[in-house]
C-alpha cells in the first residue's frame, strides 16, 4: 500500500519481485500518475488512499500490510481507519519514517507493529536484516541488538514505542499518539538541522512525554548536521541528542541500525522489551 507519497518504479517493482519470491501478494498498489494526484507529494486522494489501506485491514487473506514507500501524508488518513477491522484482525503494518503515524495509531489501540523497511528499500537491505525481517514476519525469531553505544546507564523495561522524531512531534496533542509513559522510545530521523531536533526533542518534553518514558533507543540520524551560529560553528544532531536525552535521567543507548541509511533493522513496536545499558556496552532484548 501507499498511504504516504508515490514510490518511484524501478525500486517498487524490484520490490514487489522480492516479496512474490516468498508470499503471495493479495493487493499491489497501482501507482497514480503524477496529474491524477492532488499533490506531488501524495500517492492518491486521502479517500483513496484510506480505502487502499481499510480494504486490506478487512481481507482475511492478509496478513502484513507492508508500505510501499514514506514521505508524507500518512498523519491526514488517520480518522478515516477501521480501527475495528485493525483489532479485529490485527494484521502487521510494517514500515517506517512517515509510517510512524500509522504505528502510533496501532500501537495506541493495543496493536503491535513492525519498524522496518518499506518495499522501495527491499532490493537494497543487506540479506542479514532481509531474514531477520522475514523471521520477525513469520513468527519465528524477535531481532536482539547487542553493539549499541552506551550513553546513559540503567535497565529499562517497557514496550517499544515511536520511530520518526518529527511525526512523534507532531501527533503530541492529537488523539493518535499512544502514551509513552513507561515505555522505551525508539527515536531516528533525517534532514533536521541540529537546532529543529532540539526543537522536536522540546516539544515532546514540553508535552509531558519525553520526561515519563522508561529509556531511550537512537537509531539513524542522516543529514542532520549544519553549520549553526553566527560563526558558523559546527553543531551535529547527535550532540544534540546526547545533550537533550542525557538529561532525562534514564538508559539511553545510542546506533540503532534503524532509520533511512543502508541499515534498517526491522523491531516490533508495541512488544515488551528490556533495554540494558552499562558502561562498555548496551543490549535491546524482546
Amino acid at each position: 500500500m501507499a498511504p504516504s507519497g508515490s514510490p518511484a518504479a524501478d525500486r517498487y517493482e524490484a520490490g514487489l519481485a522480492i516479496l512474490a519470491k516468498r508470499y503471495r501478494i493479495v493487493h499491489a498498489h497501482s501507482p497514480l500518475p503524477l496529474a491524477a494526484r492532488p499533490h506531488p507529494y501524495l500517492a492518491a486522494p486521502d479517500a483513496a488512499r484510506a480505502e487502499e489501506v481499510n480494504r486490506a485491514l478487512r481481507d482475511p487473506e492478509v496478513e502484513a500490510i507492508i508500505a510501499a514507500r514514506g514521505g508524507f501524508g500518512a498523519s491526514r488518513l488517520l480518522p478515516l481507519l477501521d480501527a475495528d477491522a485493525l483489532r479485529r484482525r490485527r494484521p502487521l503494518l510494517c514500515g517506517f519514517s512517515d509510517l510512524t503515524a500509522l504505528h502510533a495509531w496501532a500501537n495506541g489501540l493495543g496493536v503491535p507493529t513492525v519498524h522496518g523497511p518499506v518495499v522501495t528499500q527491499l532490493s537494497t537491505l543487506p540479506p542479514a536484516e532481509l531474514d531477520s525481517f522475514y523471521a520477525l514476519l513469520e513468527g519465528r525469531a524477535l531481532p536482539c541488538l547487542e553493539a549499541l553505544e552506551p550513553l546513559a546507564p540503567g535497565r529499562a523495561r517497557g514496550p517499544l514505542l515511536g520511530g520518526n522524531l518529527s511525526l512523534l512531534a507532531h501527533l503530541c496533542g492529537t488523539p493518535y499518539l499512544p502514551a509513552l509513559a513507561g515505555a522505551i522510545l525508539l527515536l531516528e530521523e533525517i534532514g533536521e538541522q541540529p537546532y529543529r531536533l532540539d526543537r522536536l526533542l522540546a516539544q515532546l518534553e514540553l508535552a509531558g512525554q519525553l520526561r515519563a518514558v522508561a529509556g531511550v533507543v537512537v537509531g539513524t540520524l542522516l543529514d542532520c548536521d549544519a553549520p549553526q551560529g553566527p560563526e558558523a560553528v559546527s553543531w551535529s544532531g547527535r550532540a544534540v541528542m546526547l545533550d537533550r536525552l542525557r538529561a532525562l535521567g534514564v538508559p539511553v543507548a545510542l546506533g540503532a541500525p534503524v532509520g533511512h541509511a543502508e541499515h534498517n533493522l526491522a523491531l516490533p513496536l508495541g512488544l515488551e522489551a528490556t533495554l540494558e545499558v552499562e558502561a562498555a556496552r548496551a543490549t535491546l532484548r524482546f
